[in-house]
């Protein structure tokens, strides 16, 4: 297994864009609830994401971090202009994401560093290392 994985990811839709709650009515009550549904663009995002994660894991080789190792998620932010973002806001679909490739085992596992952001008007993107530490003594 390698020690680190690194990959470039196109920007995931904020927290604010990802899911809509939608209008339900249970089969056993019959009383209306809502919840939550991925929109077109996080169902969009989740796909393209698996496919460059997968790829990058087969290039080297990783294995599934099991628990209880801890994963270090280091992100680098290029936005495509100069908007006012939310760094945070695009964490949760990023860890979810390597969680469903099988990059580690349960997205508990995971710190999350954000190294800053920096301005790329031809390809807003992430990029991302990462890579297992020993858990806590």
């Amino acid at each position: 297994m390698s020690a680190r994985l690194e990959l470039s990811l196109p920007l995931p839709p904020s927290v604010n864009h990802s899911h809509r709650n939608i209008l339900l009515r249970s089969k056993r009550t019959g009383r209306l609830y809502t919840a939550q549904s991925p929109t077109r663009a996080c169902r969009r995002w989740r796909s393209t994401a698996g496919m460059f994660i997968d790829r990058a894991r087969g290039d080297a080789r990783w294995e599934t971090v099991s628990r209880p190792a801890r994963v270090v998620v280091e992100v680098r932010y290029f936005w495509p202009d100069r908007r006012r973002r939310d760094t945070h806001n695009r964490i949760k679909e990023l860890c979810d994401a390597l969680q469903r490739s099988g990059v580690y085992e349960d997205d508990c596992q995971v710190v999350v560093r954000e190294l800053g952001f920096e301005l790329d008007r031809v390809n807003g993107h992430l990029e991302i290392a990462v890579f297992a530490e020993e858990a806590a003594r």
